[in-house]
């Protein structure tokens, strides 16, 4: 398991996981807190890191959103899988599900003119916080298709993998993602219309990315019988 999150006090990333001992044992509820303390959205979380001795200052641990720095954490996955299984003969399966792509357009005429201010105003959508959780999660699966997939092996437009140009039994990592279109990307939209919006967004990642899941599905089987 590994759940991220970012000390405003040490200014470091954390990475909660039972691959780390120093980092192991911290409270679900506060963990998750923690990872999701979006800034503009919520207050940072004061998380206790139960593996560390009563009284020591690093204990209790400021946290906000991990997705500052791995919004997609799929590379930091594969360094804690690596911990655990270090064999030069080791292999990886690694499905990566996406929770949507941004879809709405930053205009040059608007941006121009924002300032400080514009770039953060939830009034604007924060698109700051939008564009550097994108920016990141997009360059991650690329990454990760280019570390573990043979050459070739390519993600399509919605951000998915492409298997039209490789091999399934060849690729190492799956991503299925795409664009919220017909859903709004605010984070902190969570009202009914759009919740029942982004469940016909899942349906249609699900539905269209049909020949990746069942890729993933053989992959795995061959490697149980191995």
């Amino acid at each position: 398991m590994l759940i991220t999150g970012y000390d405003i006090h040490q200014r470091e990333a954390v990475f909660m996981t039972n691959c780390d001992m120093e980092n192991a044992k911290f409270r679900f509820w506060e963990a998750a807190r923690g990872s999701s303390a979006a800034p503009t959205y919520f207050e940072p979380a004061l998380v206790e890191n139960l593996g560390k001795p009563a009284g020591d200052a690093q204990r209790k641990i400021p946290l906000i959103d991990g997705g500052v720095f791995a919004n997609d954490p799929v590379l930091a996955a594969y360094v804690e899988a690596r911990k655990l299984w270090q064999a030069a003969d080791d292999s990886f399966v690694v499905l990566s599900l996406g929770t949507g792509r941004q879809n709405r357009k930053i205009p040059y005429q608007q941006a121009k003119n924002w300032g400080a201010f514009g770039w953060i105003n939830p009034q604007n959508g924060t698109p700051l916080i939008s564009v550097l959780m994108q920016g990141q999660a997009s360059t991650a699966a690329y990454q990760a298709n280019k570390l573990l997939n043979p050459k070739g092996a390519r993600l399509n437009a919605e951000g998915s993998t492409d298997m039209s140009f490789a091999k399934p039994e060849t690729l190492a990592y799956f991503r299925i993602d795409g664009a919220l279109q017909g859903a709004n990307d605010d984070l902190d939209d969570a009202s009914t219309t759009n919740i029942e919006q982004l469940k016909v967004v899942a349906e249609r990642f699900i539905t269209g990315n049909s020949a990746v899941l069942d890729a993933v599905v053989k992959r795995i089987k061959a490697e149980k019988t191995r």
